[in-house]
């Protein structure tokens, strides 16, 4: 699957979940994540992991980038 492509299933499972809130469905949080989900799928980046202990990250939607697992590993690590 190309990024175009996931890139618009993405915006398409978030106008649905957008959608079905204003309706009042109760199941629209499944729909956000499988949103995100689609938006993960591929990713072989090799910066997922905590630049201190090297642990997998979970990755926010938006936003920056994570690079720690834990304040305590931000710590440890700095100079």
């Amino acid at each position: 699957m190309s990024a175009d492509h996931r890139r618009e299933l993405v915006r398409q499972g978030t106008y649905v979940a957008a959608d079905l809130e204003e309706r009042g469905y109760p199941l629209v949080g499944i729909v956000r994540q499988l949103a995100r989900e689609v938006a993960g799928i591929g990713d072989t980046g090799s910066d997922d992991g905590c630049a201190g202990c090297g642990t997998e990250l979970v990755q926010p939607w938006t936003g920056r980038r994570r690079r720690w697992c834990s304040e305590t590993c931000r710590r440890r690590k700095r100079p």
